[in-house]
């Protein structure tokens, strides 16, 4: 998540600086990749977590005593 959002820093910095403008592709990317990346974070623990719960479990790693 970090990097995306560092990575549009850098972008927006260097295509501002090659039109000549002061800033407003910066905060855009930036303003536009932090929910991003949180929507990519999301959609990534989401599918850890279903093939998480779709592991079969076998009988060692039950806690039940025997």
């Amino acid at each position: 998540m970090l990097v995306m959002v560092v990575g549009a820093l850098v972008v927006g910095i260097l295509l501002d600086r090659a039109l000549g403008w002061r800033g407003p592709l910066t905060i855009g990317l930036v303003v536009i990749s932090a929910p991003v990346s949180l929507y990519i974070v999301f959609r990534v623990v989401l599918g850890v977590m279903r093939r998480i719960q779709q592991t079969p479990q076998s009988p060692a790693d039950n806690d039940s005593p025997d």
